[in-house]
Protein backbone atom coordinates (compact mmCIF):
# COMPACT_ATOMS: atom_id res chain seq x y z
CA UNK A 1 0.00 0.00 0.00
CA UNK A 2 1.37 3.24 -1.10
CA UNK A 3 1.59 6.48 1.02
CA UNK A 4 -1.13 8.45 -0.73
CA UNK A 5 -3.73 5.45 -0.01
CA UNK A 6 -2.63 4.85 3.60
CA UNK A 7 -5.67 5.18 6.22
CA UNK A 8 -4.54 4.63 9.94
CA UNK A 9 -8.10 4.87 10.91
CA UNK A 10 -9.13 2.11 8.09
CA UNK A 11 -6.81 0.06 9.60
CA UNK A 12 -7.00 0.46 12.67
CA UNK A 13 -11.32 0.12 12.63
CA UNK A 14 -10.26 -3.73 10.77
CA UNK A 15 -8.18 -4.76 13.83
CA UNK A 16 -10.32 -3.36 16.12
CA UNK A 17 -13.58 -5.51 13.94
CA UNK A 18 -11.07 -8.33 14.13
CA UNK A 19 -10.19 -8.39 17.85
CA UNK A 20 -13.70 -8.37 19.01
CA UNK A 21 -14.97 -11.53 16.90
CA UNK A 22 -14.77 -14.64 19.53
CA UNK A 23 -11.13 -16.24 19.37
CA UNK A 24 -10.25 -19.64 19.82
CA UNK A 25 -7.05 -21.29 20.94
CA UNK A 26 -4.75 -19.69 18.45
CA UNK A 27 -2.48 -21.34 15.79
CA UNK A 28 0.50 -19.79 17.88
CA UNK A 29 -0.46 -22.27 20.46
CA UNK A 30 -0.32 -24.82 18.56
CA UNK A 31 2.79 -24.20 16.53
CA UNK A 32 4.94 -22.76 19.91
CA UNK A 33 3.75 -25.33 22.51
CA UNK A 34 5.99 -25.14 25.62
CA UNK A 35 6.74 -28.46 28.17
CA UNK A 36 4.83 -26.44 31.34
CA UNK A 37 1.83 -25.44 29.19
CA UNK A 38 -1.15 -26.59 30.97
CA UNK A 39 -1.62 -25.16 34.67
CA UNK A 40 1.12 -22.56 34.07
CA UNK A 41 0.41 -19.31 31.20
CA UNK A 42 -2.97 -21.49 30.34
CA UNK A 43 -3.94 -23.17 32.20
CA UNK A 44 -7.17 -22.11 35.24
CA UNK A 45 -6.61 -19.04 37.84
CA UNK A 46 -6.26 -19.99 41.22
CA UNK A 47 -8.05 -17.74 43.65
CA UNK A 48 -6.41 -14.78 44.92
CA UNK A 49 -4.70 -14.61 41.65
CA UNK A 50 -3.57 -10.76 41.22
CA UNK A 51 -5.12 -9.03 37.85
CA UNK A 52 -2.87 -6.99 35.76
CA UNK A 53 -3.11 -5.30 32.22
CA UNK A 54 -0.31 -5.29 29.55
CA UNK A 55 -0.25 -3.53 26.15
CA UNK A 56 0.38 -4.33 23.01
CA UNK A 57 0.90 -1.29 21.53
CA UNK A 58 1.97 -0.80 17.44
CA UNK A 59 3.12 2.58 15.87
CA UNK A 60 4.82 3.82 13.04
CA UNK A 61 8.53 4.07 12.86
CA UNK A 62 10.72 4.67 9.67
CA UNK A 63 8.08 3.43 7.20
CA UNK A 64 7.31 0.27 9.45
CA UNK A 65 5.35 -1.11 12.40
CA UNK A 66 6.90 -1.71 15.20
CA UNK A 67 6.04 -2.80 18.84
CA UNK A 68 7.91 -1.49 22.05
CA UNK A 69 9.46 -3.90 24.77
CA UNK A 70 11.04 -3.57 27.92
CA UNK A 71 13.86 -4.86 29.24
CA UNK A 72 13.08 -4.84 33.07
CA UNK A 73 16.39 -4.33 35.37
CA UNK A 74 18.17 -7.26 37.23
CA UNK A 75 16.67 -5.08 40.34
CA UNK A 76 12.96 -5.58 40.57
CA UNK A 77 11.73 -8.20 42.49
CA UNK A 78 9.46 -10.17 39.51
CA UNK A 79 10.93 -11.02 36.21
CA UNK A 80 14.00 -9.17 36.56
CA UNK A 81 15.67 -9.38 33.55
CA UNK A 82 13.45 -10.16 31.27
CA UNK A 83 11.73 -8.20 28.01
CA UNK A 84 8.02 -7.97 28.72
CA UNK A 85 5.65 -5.74 27.32
CA UNK A 86 4.20 -2.25 28.86
CA UNK A 87 1.72 -2.67 32.06
CA UNK A 88 1.57 -4.23 35.34
CA UNK A 89 -0.93 -4.58 38.21
CA UNK A 90 -4.41 -3.19 38.19
CA UNK A 91 -5.69 -0.86 41.07
CA UNK A 92 -8.80 -0.60 42.83
CA UNK A 93 -11.62 0.49 40.92
CA UNK A 94 -9.59 0.32 37.62
CA UNK A 95 -10.79 -0.85 34.29
CA UNK A 96 -8.59 -2.81 32.30
CA UNK A 97 -8.43 -0.16 29.50
CA UNK A 98 -7.78 2.01 32.33
CA UNK A 99 -4.56 0.34 33.89
CA UNK A 100 -3.60 -0.13 30.44
CA UNK A 101 -3.19 3.34 29.62
CA UNK A 102 -2.01 4.71 32.93
CA UNK A 103 0.88 2.06 32.73
CA UNK A 104 1.92 2.84 29.21
CA UNK A 105 1.95 6.39 30.15
CA UNK A 106 4.25 5.91 34.05
CA UNK A 107 6.47 2.46 32.01
CA UNK A 108 7.41 4.87 28.79
CA UNK A 109 5.45 7.95 28.43
CA UNK A 110 3.21 7.11 25.90
CA UNK A 111 0.06 9.55 27.19
CA UNK A 112 -3.48 8.15 26.73
CA UNK A 113 -3.81 10.92 23.82
CA UNK A 114 -1.63 9.34 21.62
CA UNK A 115 -3.16 5.85 21.66
CA UNK A 116 -6.08 4.02 21.12
CA UNK A 117 -7.71 0.84 22.12
CA UNK A 118 -8.68 -1.79 19.86
CA UNK A 119 -9.13 -4.14 21.53
CA UNK A 120 -8.57 -7.27 23.67
CA UNK A 121 -6.22 -10.56 23.77
CA UNK A 122 -6.64 -14.04 25.61
CA UNK A 123 -6.25 -13.68 28.88
CA UNK A 124 -2.90 -15.10 30.20
CA UNK A 125 -2.10 -16.51 33.60
CA UNK A 126 1.44 -16.05 34.79
CA UNK A 127 1.72 -19.06 37.20
CA UNK A 128 5.53 -17.98 38.53
CA UNK A 129 4.21 -14.56 39.82
CA UNK A 130 0.29 -15.04 39.89
CA UNK A 131 -1.01 -12.82 37.90
CA UNK A 132 -3.97 -12.95 35.64
CA UNK A 133 -2.46 -10.84 32.86
CA UNK A 134 -5.39 -9.01 30.19
CA UNK A 135 -3.53 -7.95 26.64
CA UNK A 136 -4.82 -5.10 25.42
CA UNK A 137 -3.87 -4.24 21.82
CA UNK A 138 -3.58 -0.38 20.88
CA UNK A 139 -1.75 1.92 18.19
CA UNK A 140 -0.80 5.26 17.74
CA UNK A 141 -1.11 6.62 14.54
CA UNK A 142 2.16 9.04 14.67
CA UNK A 143 5.54 8.31 15.49
CA UNK A 144 6.11 8.63 19.51
CA UNK A 145 9.47 9.01 21.10
CA UNK A 146 9.45 7.61 24.31
CA UNK A 147 10.15 8.85 27.47
CA UNK A 148 10.85 5.37 29.83
CA UNK A 149 10.99 5.34 33.36
CA UNK A 150 14.49 4.04 34.16
CA UNK A 151 13.70 2.32 38.11
CA UNK A 152 11.06 0.09 35.43
CA UNK A 153 12.76 -0.02 32.42
CA UNK A 154 16.62 -1.09 31.69
CA UNK A 155 16.27 -0.93 27.87
CA UNK A 156 13.50 -0.28 25.46
CA UNK A 157 13.48 -2.62 22.56
CA UNK A 158 11.53 -0.76 19.49
CA UNK A 159 10.71 -4.18 17.26
CA UNK A 160 9.59 -3.72 13.66
CA UNK A 161 6.33 -6.08 13.18
CA UNK A 162 7.60 -7.27 10.31
CA UNK A 163 10.71 -9.59 12.32
CA UNK A 164 7.74 -11.60 14.10
CA UNK A 165 6.59 -12.41 10.59
CA UNK A 166 9.79 -13.69 9.63
CA UNK A 167 10.45 -17.40 10.71
CA UNK A 168 14.51 -16.87 11.00
CA UNK A 169 13.42 -15.14 14.14
CA UNK A 170 12.49 -18.04 15.54
CA UNK A 171 14.09 -20.88 17.85
CA UNK A 172 14.18 -22.77 21.40
CA UNK A 173 15.65 -22.31 24.67
CA UNK A 174 16.05 -23.87 27.98
CA UNK A 175 14.75 -22.26 30.73
CA UNK A 176 15.60 -23.30 34.42
CA UNK A 177 13.13 -23.19 37.69
CA UNK A 178 14.48 -24.65 40.68
CA UNK A 179 14.70 -28.56 40.17
CA UNK A 180 12.80 -28.00 36.61
CA UNK A 181 14.41 -27.58 33.41
CA UNK A 182 12.21 -27.23 30.28
CA UNK A 183 12.22 -25.88 26.73
CA UNK A 184 10.17 -23.04 25.30
CA UNK A 185 10.17 -21.45 22.12
CA UNK A 186 11.04 -17.85 22.03
CA UNK A 187 11.53 -14.96 19.11
CA UNK A 188 15.52 -13.68 18.62
CA UNK A 189 15.78 -9.75 18.53
CA UNK A 190 20.19 -8.97 18.59
CA UNK A 191 21.16 -10.35 21.33
CA UNK A 192 17.70 -10.93 23.57
CA UNK A 193 15.50 -13.55 23.88
CA UNK A 194 11.42 -13.29 24.03
CA UNK A 195 9.55 -15.75 25.72
CA UNK A 196 6.87 -16.99 28.01
CA UNK A 197 3.76 -14.42 28.29
CA UNK A 198 4.88 -12.00 26.63
CA UNK A 199 5.28 -14.36 23.39
CA UNK A 200 2.51 -15.88 23.30
CA UNK A 201 0.95 -12.42 23.59
CA UNK A 202 2.59 -11.32 20.38
CA UNK A 203 1.89 -14.73 18.55
CA UNK A 204 -1.97 -14.62 19.35
CA UNK A 205 -2.02 -10.88 17.90
CA UNK A 206 0.05 -12.18 14.83
CA UNK A 207 -2.43 -15.28 14.13
CA UNK A 208 -5.31 -12.96 14.69
CA UNK A 209 -4.47 -10.22 12.27
CA UNK A 210 -1.56 -11.13 9.90
CA UNK A 211 -3.88 -11.28 7.24
CA UNK A 212 -4.37 -7.88 7.98
CA UNK A 213 -1.42 -5.83 8.73
CA UNK A 214 0.91 -8.43 7.22
CA UNK A 215 1.20 -6.47 4.10
CA UNK A 216 0.47 -3.05 5.35
CA UNK A 217 3.33 -1.12 6.04
CA UNK A 218 2.70 2.92 7.07
CA UNK A 219 4.51 5.75 4.79
CA UNK A 220 7.90 6.29 6.20
CA UNK A 221 8.11 10.42 7.22
CA UNK A 222 8.36 13.01 4.67
CA UNK A 223 9.52 16.06 7.05
CA UNK A 224 12.24 15.08 9.07
CA UNK A 225 11.36 18.04 11.05
CA UNK A 226 7.59 17.45 12.24
CA UNK A 227 7.09 16.94 15.82
CA UNK A 228 6.90 13.45 17.29
CA UNK A 229 4.71 13.04 20.26
CA UNK A 230 6.75 13.42 23.32
CA UNK A 231 5.79 13.33 27.10
CA UNK A 232 7.63 12.39 29.92
CA UNK A 233 6.73 9.54 32.16
CA UNK A 234 5.05 10.22 35.81
CA UNK A 235 6.91 9.68 38.56
CA UNK A 236 7.39 7.54 41.07
CA UNK A 237 5.21 5.01 39.51
CA UNK A 238 2.44 3.14 41.22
Amino acid sequence: MNSASFDHSALAEALRERLGSPAERTIGGRRFPTQLEYGRHRGPAPPGVRPATVVLLIYPQGGRWCIPFTLRPETLSVHAGQISLPGGAREAGESVEQCGLRELEEEIGVPAIAASILGRLSPIYVYRSNFLVQPLVAMASRIVQFRPDRTEVERLLEIPLSLWLDPSHYDRMWVARHSLRFLTPCFCFENFRIWGATFKVVCEFLDRTSDLIGSVEPPAPIDHNEPHLSFSARHPPS
